[in-house]
């Protein structure tokens, strides 16, 4: 949890932050996480009656008073001072940029819904849906993509094609590698999709697709028998994860270079293809959905050398076999503080139990931001719990959810980080339509026996 009140900072940091008192008209604040100093700019203004804390990031610090400065990307006056801000926003009788991109409008935020859920949406079917005409949908869609740097990709199901899932922490004890011999590490290795340096509780977090438990146990022997982990002392977890519904995190294009060994060719001694074998069709449709999904499919076709109409007939199979799910968007860019990674682990099933429709009411609970509440939502089995990746955009709100998870997920206990870096892939930011989830059709299924057993009564 994000320590506020009274850190204890090195020496190095306090000379930093005297050096920024010196420069500036309002307080100076410090928020310690995991190993990094967060240091923030606050005045306060009185509003109807109402004293508001106002906060300006700075940037962030090492415990050797080493700064790095905080890039505000989409602030018009690219302010470098809660004054310049302030002046800004006084100036402007408009909401800031990023506001803008934090708040989008109720149209904006149908959209991104709707693309979602199904990225190959026409902006006619869009616009019936929530009431629109199709050019001002396209309009939209052209800003938002540029806003968000929108890409287009398809939703997989790793388990019907040979892949299990898997979700590893690692907690250094003692000593940690660089992050780019980490990057380097990691990213060689094709059946890993997401992997990022944390600060607090654990230190890196990886997600990563194996075809079974010997592969996966061949793959950590070599990964961590590497010279990157030499001086290094760590706990290694890793989990099982059961397959989402609702959240998901994107597949690298890399991963596609080892599907290749999956594709079937006809021959004397394979005259059949095995259960989790494609068709070359199949691959080149995943392959090429998966880098844009706003790729026409004579395209495919042309590409790799398909019949005519094709690779059209082999989307639609494999979305009959739930292979592929949805077509559907990544946002690239947001506009968030931090993304925290939320460990809640279960102790007490039965408690957990009493108050679980409550705890997953407040899971799938729509967000005021372009993107869900959470990232990421997965089971995962060692130890058993949840884990949570949430995008943080305000102050104050990973203590808001914080405090949520607590009073909500009865009989557990939570473990925070923060993500200091993504290094291999990216997660799957989307908002999804949330009626459409697993987690709502099972909430609904748990009032209705509720409702039973209450007149059985």
């Amino acid at each position: 949890m994000i320590k506020n009140k009274k850190p204890k900072l090195p020496e190095a940091v306090l000379e930093l932050v005297e050096r920024l008192k010196a420069k500036s008209k309002h307080h100076i604040e410090v928020k310690v996480i995991g190993s990094g100093y967060y240091i923030y700019e606050y005045t306060f203004e009185n509003s109807s009656g109402i004293q508001k804390k106002i906060s300006f990031y700075l940037g962030k610090a090492d415990s050797n008073g080493t700064f790095s400065e905080a890039r505000h990307r989409f602030l018009k006056t690219r302010a470098k001072s809660l004054n310049e801000y302030l002046e800004s926003e006084e100036n402007s009788s408009r909401p800031s940029e990023v506001a803008e991109l934090i708040y989008p409008d109720s149209l904006d935020k149908d959209i991104l819904k709707e693309l979602s859920m199904d990225a190959r949406a026409s902006a006619y079917a869009i616009g019936k849906k929530i009431g629109l005409n199709p050019s001002t949908v396209e309009y939209r869609i052209k800003k938002l993509e540029r806003l968000y740097n929108i890409r287009y990709t398809i939703e997989l199901r790793p388990g019907t094609f040979g892949f299990e899932r898997y979700f590893i922490t690692i907690r250094f004890l003692r000593g940690s590698p660089r992050q780019e011999d980490l990057k380097e590490l990691f990213g060689k290795e094709p059946r890993i999709q997401f992997m990022a340096t944390l600060s607090g509780y654990y230190n890196v977090l990886i997600y990563l697709l194996a075809e079974d438990n010997v592969t996966l146990e061949n793959i950590l022997y070599e990964l961590r028998g590497s010279p990157v982990f030499k001086s290094c002392q760590a706990i290694w977890n890793i989990g099982y994860t059961s397959e989402s519904e609702t959240w998901f995190i994107p597949f690298r294009d890399e991963f596609f270079d080892l599907m290749k060994e999956k594709v079937w060719h006809r021959t004397r001694e394979t005259p059949r293809r095995a259960k989790d074998q494609l068709l070359e069709s199949e691959y080149a449709v995943m392959r090429e959905l998966n880098h844009d999904a706003s790729i026409k499919f004579t395209e495919i076709d042309r590409l790799y050398g398909l019949k005519s109409g094709n690779a059209y007939y082999t989307f639609g199979r494999l979305l009959e076999r739930d292979t592929i799910k949805r077509s559907t968007i990544v946002l690239g860019y947001l506009p968030t503080r931090y993304i925290a990674f939320l460990y809640v682990v279960q102790k007490d099933i039965v408690l957990f139990n009493s108050n679980r429709q409550e705890y997953l009411s407040k899971i799938i609970e729509e967000s005021e931001h372009p993107v869900d509440k959470y990232a990421q939502v997965e089971d995962v089995s060692a130890p058993y719990g949840f884990i949570l990746l949430a995008p943080i955009f305000d102050e104050g709100e990973l203590e808001k959810l914080q405090d949520e998870i607590k009073s909500t997920a009865k009989g557990t206990s939570l473990r925070t980080s923060l993500i200091i870096r993504v290094l291999v892939g990216s997660l799957g930011y989307r908002r999804f339509d949330m009626k459409e989830s697993m987690t709502y059709k099972r909430m609904l299924e748990m009032q209705e026996n509720s409702k039973k057993e209450a007149e059985k009564h």
